[in-house]
Protein backbone atom coordinates (compact mmCIF):
# COMPACT_ATOMS: atom_id res chain seq x y z
CA UNK A 1 0.00 0.00 0.00
CA UNK A 2 2.86 2.39 0.70
CA UNK A 3 3.97 2.35 -2.93
CA UNK A 4 0.41 3.04 -4.12
CA UNK A 5 0.05 5.92 -1.68
CA UNK A 6 3.42 7.33 -2.64
CA UNK A 7 2.47 7.30 -6.33
CA UNK A 8 -0.83 8.99 -5.56
CA UNK A 9 0.93 11.69 -3.56
CA UNK A 10 3.47 12.20 -6.34
CA UNK A 11 0.72 12.69 -8.91
CA UNK A 12 -0.74 15.45 -6.77
CA UNK A 13 2.33 17.54 -6.14
CA UNK A 14 3.86 15.50 -3.36
CA UNK A 15 1.84 16.94 -0.50
CA UNK A 16 -1.87 16.35 -1.00
CA UNK A 17 -4.49 14.11 -2.58
CA UNK A 18 -7.90 14.98 -4.06
CA UNK A 19 -10.57 15.30 -1.39
CA UNK A 20 -12.70 12.19 -1.15
CA UNK A 21 -10.20 10.02 -3.02
CA UNK A 22 -9.06 8.23 0.17
CA UNK A 23 -10.73 7.45 3.46
CA UNK A 24 -9.58 8.97 6.75
CA UNK A 25 -7.64 5.91 7.83
CA UNK A 26 -5.71 5.84 4.57
CA UNK A 27 -5.06 9.57 4.76
CA UNK A 28 -3.60 9.16 8.25
CA UNK A 29 -1.46 6.30 7.01
CA UNK A 30 -0.17 8.49 4.19
CA UNK A 31 0.69 11.32 6.54
CA UNK A 32 2.47 8.96 8.92
CA UNK A 33 4.47 7.51 6.06
CA UNK A 34 5.54 10.97 4.90
CA UNK A 35 6.47 12.02 8.42
CA UNK A 36 8.59 8.90 8.87
CA UNK A 37 10.32 9.51 5.56
CA UNK A 38 11.00 13.12 6.49
CA UNK A 39 12.50 12.15 9.86
CA UNK A 40 14.75 9.55 8.25
CA UNK A 41 15.92 12.05 5.63
CA UNK A 42 16.62 14.70 8.24
CA UNK A 43 18.46 12.18 10.42
CA UNK A 44 20.68 11.14 7.51
CA UNK A 45 21.50 14.77 6.72
CA UNK A 46 22.24 15.64 10.34
CA UNK A 47 24.00 12.46 11.42
CA UNK A 48 25.92 11.79 8.21
CA UNK A 49 25.77 8.10 8.99
CA UNK A 50 27.18 8.59 12.50
CA UNK A 51 24.62 7.67 15.21
CA UNK A 52 26.63 9.35 17.97
CA UNK A 53 26.80 12.58 16.01
CA UNK A 54 23.04 12.41 15.39
CA UNK A 55 22.34 11.83 19.09
CA UNK A 56 24.48 14.75 20.20
CA UNK A 57 23.00 17.07 17.57
CA UNK A 58 19.46 16.23 18.68
CA UNK A 59 20.43 16.78 22.32
CA UNK A 60 22.01 20.17 21.65
CA UNK A 61 19.07 21.40 19.57
CA UNK A 62 16.33 20.13 21.87
CA UNK A 63 14.74 21.51 25.00
CA UNK A 64 12.18 20.62 27.65
CA UNK A 65 11.25 16.96 28.19
CA UNK A 66 13.15 15.74 25.12
CA UNK A 67 16.42 17.27 26.31
CA UNK A 68 15.82 16.04 29.86
CA UNK A 69 15.30 12.52 28.52
CA UNK A 70 18.45 12.59 26.38
CA UNK A 71 20.54 14.01 29.22
CA UNK A 72 19.83 10.96 31.37
CA UNK A 73 22.63 9.16 29.54
CA UNK A 74 23.73 7.88 26.17
CA UNK A 75 22.71 4.48 24.78
CA UNK A 76 25.11 1.57 24.54
CA UNK A 77 26.91 2.33 21.28
CA UNK A 78 27.89 -1.31 20.85
CA UNK A 79 24.18 -2.04 20.33
CA UNK A 80 23.15 1.18 18.60
CA UNK A 81 25.03 1.18 15.32
CA UNK A 82 23.01 3.34 12.90
CA UNK A 83 20.96 6.53 12.82
CA UNK A 84 17.65 4.70 12.34
CA UNK A 85 18.08 3.00 15.71
CA UNK A 86 18.63 6.35 17.40
CA UNK A 87 15.37 7.68 15.95
CA UNK A 88 13.44 4.52 16.83
CA UNK A 89 14.70 4.50 20.40
CA UNK A 90 13.82 8.15 21.00
CA UNK A 91 10.38 7.83 19.41
CA UNK A 92 9.60 4.72 21.46
CA UNK A 93 10.07 6.78 24.62
CA UNK A 94 8.21 9.88 23.40
CA UNK A 95 4.79 9.64 25.06
CA UNK A 96 6.01 8.21 28.34
CA UNK A 97 8.61 10.95 28.80
CA UNK A 98 6.46 13.91 27.83
CA UNK A 99 7.82 14.86 24.41
CA UNK A 100 6.43 14.35 20.91
CA UNK A 101 7.60 13.38 17.45
CA UNK A 102 7.22 17.07 16.53
CA UNK A 103 9.75 17.96 19.23
CA UNK A 104 12.19 15.53 17.63
CA UNK A 105 11.50 16.98 14.18
CA UNK A 106 12.13 20.51 15.45
CA UNK A 107 15.48 19.44 16.91
CA UNK A 108 16.49 17.74 13.67
CA UNK A 109 15.66 20.83 11.62
CA UNK A 110 17.56 23.02 14.08
CA UNK A 111 20.62 20.81 13.68
CA UNK A 112 20.79 21.21 9.90
CA UNK A 113 23.94 23.16 9.10
CA UNK A 114 24.67 23.71 12.80
CA UNK A 115 28.07 22.48 14.03
CA UNK A 116 28.38 20.71 17.35
CA UNK A 117 29.18 22.78 20.43
CA UNK A 118 32.62 21.15 20.64
CA UNK A 119 33.43 22.38 17.14
CA UNK A 120 32.30 25.89 17.98
CA UNK A 121 34.37 25.81 21.18
CA UNK A 122 37.54 24.94 19.28
CA UNK A 123 36.85 27.44 16.50
CA UNK A 124 36.46 30.23 19.06
CA UNK A 125 39.64 29.15 20.83
CA UNK A 126 41.69 29.34 17.64
CA UNK A 127 40.15 32.64 16.52
CA UNK A 128 40.68 34.37 19.87
CA UNK A 129 44.31 33.27 20.31
CA UNK A 130 46.30 34.10 17.16
CA UNK A 131 49.63 34.37 19.03
CA UNK A 132 49.46 32.19 22.16
CA UNK A 133 52.30 31.95 24.64
CA UNK A 134 53.37 29.43 27.28
CA UNK A 135 50.70 27.00 28.39
CA UNK A 136 48.19 28.65 26.06
CA UNK A 137 50.42 27.75 23.12
CA UNK A 138 50.59 24.19 24.40
CA UNK A 139 46.79 23.98 24.52
CA UNK A 140 46.43 25.26 20.96
CA UNK A 141 49.04 22.80 19.69
CA UNK A 142 46.97 20.01 21.23
CA UNK A 143 43.78 21.35 19.67
CA UNK A 144 45.29 21.66 16.19
CA UNK A 145 46.32 18.01 16.25
CA UNK A 146 43.00 16.71 17.61
CA UNK A 147 40.61 14.73 15.42
CA UNK A 148 37.31 14.88 17.30
CA UNK A 149 35.55 12.02 15.53
CA UNK A 150 38.43 9.55 15.69
CA UNK A 151 38.77 10.33 19.40
CA UNK A 152 35.04 9.82 19.96
CA UNK A 153 34.58 13.42 21.15
CA UNK A 154 31.05 14.71 20.66
CA UNK A 155 30.17 16.63 23.82
CA UNK A 156 31.81 19.49 25.76
CA UNK A 157 32.40 17.12 28.67
CA UNK A 158 34.33 14.71 26.46
CA UNK A 159 36.32 17.55 24.91
CA UNK A 160 37.33 19.06 28.26
CA UNK A 161 38.23 15.63 29.58
CA UNK A 162 40.46 14.95 26.56
CA UNK A 163 42.13 18.38 26.76
CA UNK A 164 42.75 17.99 30.47
CA UNK A 165 44.36 14.58 30.01
CA UNK A 166 46.49 15.89 27.13
CA UNK A 167 47.70 18.86 29.20
CA UNK A 168 48.56 16.57 32.10
CA UNK A 169 50.42 14.20 29.76
CA UNK A 170 52.38 17.20 28.48
CA UNK A 171 53.67 17.85 32.00
CA UNK A 172 51.25 20.35 33.50
CA UNK A 173 50.09 19.89 37.07
CA UNK A 174 46.39 19.42 37.86
CA UNK A 175 46.18 23.05 38.95
CA UNK A 176 47.92 24.36 35.84
CA UNK A 177 45.80 22.26 33.49
CA UNK A 178 42.58 23.43 35.13
CA UNK A 179 43.68 27.06 35.07
CA UNK A 180 44.36 26.88 31.33
CA UNK A 181 40.97 25.32 30.62
CA UNK A 182 39.08 27.74 32.87
CA UNK A 183 40.72 30.73 31.22
CA UNK A 184 39.70 29.64 27.72
CA UNK A 185 36.34 27.97 28.39
CA UNK A 186 34.66 30.15 31.05
CA UNK A 187 31.19 29.09 29.91
CA UNK A 188 32.03 25.52 30.89
CA UNK A 189 33.77 26.15 34.20
CA UNK A 190 31.20 24.03 36.03
CA UNK A 191 32.00 21.01 33.86
CA UNK A 192 35.68 21.04 34.76
CA UNK A 193 35.23 20.74 38.50
CA UNK A 194 35.11 16.96 38.19
CA UNK A 195 38.40 16.80 36.33
CA UNK A 196 40.55 17.61 39.33
CA UNK A 197 39.29 14.64 41.31
CA UNK A 198 40.47 11.81 39.07
CA UNK A 199 42.18 11.10 35.80
CA UNK A 200 38.98 9.48 34.59
CA UNK A 201 37.27 12.83 34.12
CA UNK A 202 33.65 12.23 33.23
CA UNK A 203 33.91 8.47 32.85
CA UNK A 204 32.03 7.67 36.06
CA UNK A 205 29.10 10.06 35.43
CA UNK A 206 28.93 8.67 31.89
CA UNK A 207 28.63 5.11 33.17
CA UNK A 208 26.00 6.13 35.69
CA UNK A 209 24.05 7.75 32.88
CA UNK A 210 23.88 4.44 31.03
CA UNK A 211 21.70 3.11 33.84
CA UNK A 212 19.13 5.72 32.81
CA UNK A 213 18.50 6.36 29.13
CA UNK A 214 21.10 3.85 27.96
CA UNK A 215 19.40 0.92 29.67
CA UNK A 216 15.99 2.00 28.40
CA UNK A 217 17.16 2.33 24.79
CA UNK A 218 19.03 -0.97 24.97
CA UNK A 219 15.89 -2.78 26.13
CA UNK A 220 13.89 -1.17 23.32
CA UNK A 221 16.39 -2.19 20.64
CA UNK A 222 16.73 -5.74 21.96
CA UNK A 223 12.95 -6.11 22.03
CA UNK A 224 12.70 -4.90 18.43
CA UNK A 225 15.44 -7.33 17.38
CA UNK A 226 13.51 -10.27 18.82
CA UNK A 227 10.32 -9.36 16.91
Amino acid sequence: MDRLLARQIARNGGDSVPEGSVDEETRESMLQMLENQERRSLANLVGKGDPRLLYQQILEQSGGPLRSFLEQGEPDWTEVTDCAQVLEGILEAAGEHGFSADDLRTALIGALGTPLEVERMLDRLLEENPEPQGNDALLLDIVRGMDLKSRGIYSPEQLLDALYEALRSAGLSKKEALEVLRSHFPDHADLKEGLAGSSGGFLVPGLIGLLGLGLLLLLIFLRRRRK
